[in-house]
């Protein structure tokens, strides 16, 4: 198979759930704040990114317990905007946020499940992939979609049990509808 997302996959690819409520890559910040997530840094709130600049936020989860979770945000505006303006283009969830929250993570249509899915499941369903890497006492395999750097998911497993362990997702397109603030 190829090393490269065919198109169709590319979208299927960069959808997530967190305990059933379904979010795609990229989106509105305010979309996770009106579902359960808060600023880690209260200052975040009044940060303001300048035209095509990214940042990494820090965002808590409260539903069942508390854990916190990173975000690449990007300004795809030609303006100055604030945080809320800006739009989440990378997740990165890891087990470590599961056994605090309790919260269930999903990702690619909730075929994969952090903490349940394998190595071998994940191989089965997307193939062959771009790129693997071994440290430490884990592994990571990595599925590129267009443009290498505008979308990629990297999964990352314990040698332990090939259990998923965490997860990072980024999807740098920007949207067809995205309109200018």
């Amino acid at each position: 198979r190829s090393t490269l997302f065919p198109y169709t996959t590319l979208f299927r690819s960069r959808d997530f759930s967190i305990n059933g409520k379904q979010y795609n890559l990229p989106m509105s910040i305010d979309e996770l704040l009106e579902n359960g997530w808060a600023y880690k840094n209260k200052e975040d709130a009044d940060k303001t990114l300048y035209a095509s600049d990214t940042d990494i936020v820090r965002l808590t989860f409260t539903q069942k317990g508390e854990g916190s979770a990173s975000f690449g945000v990007v300004n795809h505006s030609i303006d100055a905007q604030p945080l809320s303006k800006c739009l989440v283009y990378e997740i990165d969830f890891s087990d470590y946020f599961i056994k605090n929250t309790g919260a269930e993570v999903k990702f690619y249509n909730d075929q994969f499940e952090l903490q349940k899915t394998t190595m071998d499941d994940v191989k089965a369903a997307l193939g062959d992939p771009s790129s693997t890497n071994t440290s430490g006492n884990s592994s990571s395999l990595t599925y590129r979609g267009q443009g290498d750097e505008e979308f990629k998911v990297s999964a990352y497993y314990s040698f332990d049990n090939h259990i998923l362990t965490h997860i990072s997702m980024q999807n740098k397109l920007m949207p067809d509808d995205f309109e200018q603030p």
